[in-house]
């Protein structure tokens, strides 16, 4: 099984653009000789930059002060709990975590509802980002 190399890249007037085609060129010399398979497809929705502003100033940010642990950290810890997938590979298995920036906005909703839950059970409430607080004492 080989590695498999993503490309992304506008299409106009018929063409990639020149940087990606020359990437996509010199990278093939790697499988000089050998079949290949070639697939293109309209590239997924990625998360929105306001679900990345959410996920780090919030969800990262909360859980890193409660835990006592740096938002890197945090971060890695999240990723490995709910974005980790084993897969064999022969007769070995091996441990893959995908980046968040590769979910999808239904993803990466997906992601942070499971971090909601799992937090909620350490006892840290993370609010949905549409969620006001009235703090005001009566």
């Amino acid at each position: 099984m080989g590695v498999s190399i993503i490309y992304y890249s506008g299409v106009k007037g018929g063409k990639l653009q020149p940087s990606v085609t020359k990437r996509i060129l010199s990278d093939l010399k790697q499988w000089e000789g050998k079949r290949v398979q070639i697939e293109v497809c309209k590239q997924k929705s990625e998360r929105s930059t306001q679900q990345n502003r959410y996920y780090w100033g919030a969800v990262v940010k909360i859980l890193a002060k409660e835990l006592g642990y740096s938002t890197d950290e945090i971060h890695d810890l999240l990723k490995f709990k709910f974005l980790k997938r084993n897969i064999v590979i022969g007769e070995t298995e091996e441990v893959i975590v995908k980046s968040t920036a590769e979910l999808t906005k239904s993803e990466f909703m997906d992601y942070i509802s499971d971090i909601q839950i799992w937090s909620a059970e350490l006892g840290i409430i993370i609010q949905d980002p549409n969620t006001q607080v009235d703090l005001t004492l009566e």
